[in-house]
């Protein structure tokens, strides 16, 4: 009996191109004939990510909005074996939005991280837990700068000057 992961990978690449979560979802209920979660899309999707090197295939990421005329914004492409994959010109700016808008969320959750592991400190009574707490809040926050400047940097040379 298949695994119900391979189920939905196997709906999903068969869905291919959409241009949203939302219409994967529906195309992937009509594919298998029964209800699909938005949740059951997005553990394929990340399944798709994490083993595209046995799969052969994955789905970039994509920025998190989109605008009306974006058609396709989640389509397959190949992968070698190691896990690499090569983006075609026609892909290109897709790609560099999704890559800039996952760092986005990253450098988010950094600084969201931080606030909560201050405010933990400002309560722990455990001298040990705060010096623990505290060097982590150092390395989120020099994570956080350190994404901070790549988010820049992209921006730089998505609007085509110089950084």
């Amino acid at each position: 009996m298949a695994r119900k992961i391979d189920e939905y990978v196997s709906a999903l690449e068969s869905v291919l191109p959409q241009n949203s979560r939302e219409e994967i979802r529906l195309a992937m209920q009509r594919e298998l004939r029964r209800r699909i979660s938005p949740n059951q899309v997005g553990v394929a999707i990340g399944y798709v990510r994490r083993h595209c090197g046995e799969l052969l295939w994955t789905i970039p990421h994509v920025k998190s909005s989109r605008k009306p005329d974006e058609i396709d914004r989640f389509y397959r492409i190949p992968c070698e074996r190691d896990g690499s994959f090569q983006i075609s010109q026609n892909n290109r700016d897709n790609f560099d939005m999704g890559a800039e808008s996952t760092v986005k969320v990253v450098a988010r959750v950094m600084l969201n991280m931080s606030a909560s592991i201050q405010a933990r400190l400002h309560h722990e009574r455990s001298h040990i837990i705060r010096e623990y707490l505290s060097d982590v809040d150092e390395q989120v926050m020099f994570t956080a700068r350190r994404l901070a400047r790549v988010i820049r940097l992209m921006e730089v040379q998505r609007n085509g000057t110089t950084g």
